[in-house]
């Protein structure tokens, strides 16, 4: 019995966390074509980083600029990658006010997206 309390407690959780992710184009209005500030919570470090339309990435911190790709599933999971690193697929959820996160589907929060201000505002 405590099985199944516990399994219907964890089919709960999961349908409220899912209900709380951006659809896949709520997440492209969100991010592509836009410069966005924000916080890598694994790694404690700020950046900026401009998501171009044609599935290209440019993020600079303060050790300097990487480039990468983005791609966009159907299911709303936002994917990037960069060389050397393993691709990094999330869901975009509302956070506090104006801001919002990359959560893994374990619930792992990998970034908070802070300020976006339209365009490549810093020509990248």
């Amino acid at each position: 019995m405590k099985r199944l309390v516990l399994f219907g407690f964890l089919l709960l959780n999961g349908a409220v966390c899912a209900a709380g992710n951006l659809s896949a184009q709520e997440v492209k209005s969100l991010m592509v074509g836009n410069t966005i500030n924000g916080f890598n919570e694994i790694k404690s470090v700020e950046y900026t980083v401009y998501f171009h339309p044609e599935g290209q990435v440019v993020l600079a911190t303060a050790k300097g600029k990487r480039l990468g790709n983005w791609r966009l599933a159907d299911d709303g999971h936002f994917c990037s990658s960069f060389p050397a690193e393993p691709e990094l697929c999330t869901f975009v959820t509302p956070h506090t006010e104006g801001t919002y996160r990359r959560v893994k589907d374990d619930g792992t929060a990998t970034h908070t997206l802070k300020k976006f201000t339209p365009g490549n505002v810093n020509n990248y």
